[in-house]
């Protein structure tokens, strides 16, 4: 199947390497010339626009960064979507993704929108999470090629929900992390070892990917980020993006989900310190310095 992909980030290089190895014919385009480059060596055909990748392939997929450049790429593709599909691997507002999907479909053209969930390693791996909205019959089209890259498939609704699904794991995830930093916190303050904390939940029912994946202690968990300089799996930037999305989608939906306001200040706070390339977990560094309260 001739296959085209628009946006070799930290997400989407992986992603079509491993199409390329399951053997379809892959298109490409980003904005850095050097994946293109990478992509080239591995087999793939290098386009100078989205809409050339488009016009070339049966299904194109998007990894961008915003809702923005989503908006941008759609729209510039919408003369040549006839008979083609796209689907947006970006995690953008569900709002967008309903407006774009009519766009392409009075355009002749088929849109799905399929956030993932995994990161670079499971993108590496062929484990992510794929959430997908849209119209059934196109899903069953594109979940062969999804396979690729894909541990996870599973079609949520209309087109819109599979971002909906995405930014609720997003608020969990999070306020998860900060739950979690608290009893950190708490554990250290009453002078119980953090390394006992972290053992005890790995065998107990508070035990969680966040707490085996990202304890916010340094030392405790050899493979957490704060235990590697908070070296990013997922910056902090992005997980502000994200959680923006989250709330602003809740307002609008009259179901604001309130665990995202904490969060969204303590992430807001780490970017103003200067830590937005860091590991989002990072956030949790500012959890003891936050004001103490007296409840009576």
């Amino acid at each position: 199947m001739k296959i085209g992909f628009v946006g070799l980030g930290t997400m989407g290089r992986p992603m079509a390497r491993r199409l390329l190895a399951a053997g379809h014919e892959l298109a490409c385009a980003s904005r850095s010339p050097g994946p293109v480059r990478e992509l080239a060596a591995l087999g793939a055909q290098p386009l100078p626009t989205a809409a050339d990748v488009v016009a070339r392939s049966e299904i194109t997929f998007l990894c961008l960064p915003d809702d923005e450049a989503v908006r941008s790429v759609v729209r510039e593709c919408l003369p040549v979507v006839r008979g083609r599909v796209i689907v947006d691997h970006s995690t953008v507002g569900p709002a967008t993704e309903t407006q774009l999907g009519e766009l392409v479909r009075e355009a002749g053209g088929h849109y799905l929108d399929a956030p993932v969930s995994g990161g670079p390693q499971g993108a590496e791996a062929g484990t992510l999470a794929v959430m997908v909205g849209g119209d059934p019959d196109v899903f069953e089209t594109a979940r062969p090629v999804i396979d690729a890259y894909a541990g996870y498939l599973a079609l949520a609704g209309d087109v819109g929900a599979g971002q909906v699904v995405k930014l609720c794991n997003q608020v969990l995830v999070c306020a998860q992390l900060l739950t979690l930093a608290e009893c950190a916190e708490l554990a250290q303050s009453s002078g119980v070892d953090p390394q006992a904390l972290h053992d005890a939940l790995a065998h107990s029912t508070g035990d969680s990917f966040i707490a085996r994946s990202r304890f916010p202690v340094p030392g405790v968990a050899p493979h957490s980020p704060a235990s590697n300089d908070w070296r990013p799996d997922f910056t902090t930037a992005l997980m502000h993006k994200d959680i923006d999305l989250a709330w602003a989608h809740g307002n609008r939906v009259g179901a604001p989900p309130l665990s995202a306001l904490r969060v969204l200040d303590l992430l807001a706070q780490n970017i103003r310190s200067g830590n937005a390339g860091l590991d989002f977990s990072s956030f949790a560094t500012l959890v003891p310095d936050r004001p103490r309260q007296e409840t009576r």
